[in-house]
């Protein structure tokens, strides 16, 4: 078959063709995967350290609104906020109006 493969042109000469047993198979597959990036190893940590439920996207947004109510109370002791974050708490604020977490 290798040499059929070779003859036609769809691989290289050199190509070794060799039966492995699982275990290798996925330790090879391991060693040719490119190290995660920060960024995949913090999604990674954020969704297990903390959410409240399993996934990235819970864990950020849990972590926004922890952020989001120390400014609201900022806000309502009546330290001065600029006018982006103003604006920007003014929206989170109507939409968990909209979509309250259920109890």
């Amino acid at each position: 078959m290798r040499d059929q493969l070779v003859a036609s042109g769809y691989v290289a000469a050199e190509l070794v063709i060799e039966h492995v047993s699982d275990a290798v198979f996925e330790a090879r597959l391991a060693a040719r995967r490119p190290a995660p990036t920060y960024r995949q190893l913090r999604a990674k940590d954020y969704a297990a350290e903390l959410g409240r439920e399993p996934g990235v996207m819970n864990a950020i947004g849990d972590s926004i609104d922890v952020i989001v109510k120390q400014f609201i109370q900022m806000r309502q002791d009546g330290q001065v906020l600029i006018p982006e974050m103003e604006t920007h708490i003014d929206k989170i604020t109507a939409i968990k109006a909209r979509h309250p977490i259920p109890e």
